[in-house]
């Protein structure tokens, strides 16, 4: 079952700080930075609270926009990705169901909307997307996949591993789909509901018992590269992202 809120938020804190041995949690309390409940796969659309829309969405080619909560009410950081792989960071603040910010002196406001709005015919059939501008600019995710997660693609080892000799069975791998283990590469992990920053997944292998539920692990980001997985059993690691230049050669390719 999943930690009572404030000590996810500790671990967060703790990933934030950065550390290669196992952290201590912080002396002093940490503010909730959590947002209210959003259940994703039950949603036809986005839900209209900004404080919902928290991960990562896609247009083709590449293109992402990712959100993140900050330590202000009301504020989110955003990054944009564009199709040569450049990332652009603003600050939008929230207010009327919108995220407002300012890019290249224009002022923008992101809403809630559908595929068909977005202007790709890529996206069109998808239902829940976000509007930047109406037509040229939009950004879609589903429920079916674990693409909100709003992390970097490739290997992750626990903190307290280095990237260079990591134990192989304590890898684990985003492709930005799905966050598998090694020995479930295969299987899916669709995000089933999300609480802020803490996304809860379901391990969903094709060979598995089908009157078993499956297996389920709380992914709590504190950012693109840092992690924390609990699962059922309540255990709890801290993971960082490892390049595929520092791994082994025989990890490399299950990274790329």
């Amino acid at each position: 079952m999943i930690q009572p809120l404030p000590v996810v938020i500790l671990l967060v804190a703790t990933m934030l700080a950065g550390c290669a041995t196992s952290p201590a949690p912080p002396t002093t309390p940490v503010p909730q930075t959590a947002q209210p409940i959003a259940t994703v796969a039950a949603a036809a659309l986005p839900a209209t609270t900004p404080s919902a829309w928290i991960g990562r969405w896609h247009a083709p080619e590449g293109r992402f926009l990712q959100i993140m909560p900050s330590a202000q009410s009301g504020v989110y950081q955003l990054v944009l990705g564009d199709a040569d792989g450049r990332q652009t960071r603003f600050a939008a603040t929230a207010s009327d169901d919108r995220l407002y910010f300012t890019r290249a002196g224009n002022a923008l406001a992101i809403r809630a909307g559908t595929g068909t709005e977005t202007g790709y015919p890529a996206l069109a059939a998808r239902p829940q997307c976000l509007i930047v501008v109406p037509g040229p600019e939009g950004y879609c995710r589903t429920p079916a996949s674990a693409d909100a997660l709003p992390l970097a693609p490739g290997a992750y080892a626990p903190v307290t591993d280095n990237c260079w000799a990591p134990a192989p069975a304590s890898l684990l791998y985003f492709n930005g789909r799905a966050l598998t283990a090694p020995q479930t590469l295969a299987c899916r992990t669709p995000i089933v509901d999300q609480t802020g920053v803490i996304f809860t997944l379901d391990v969903r292998c094709d060979s598995a018992d089908p009157t078993q539920a499956p297996p389920r692990q709380w992914i709590t980001v504190a950012d693109a590269q840092r992690f924390a997985v609990e699962d059922e059993h309540g255990v709890t690691e801290l993971y960082k992202y490892c390049p595929a230049t520092e791994l082994p050669p025989g990890m490399r390719l299950q990274a790329d």
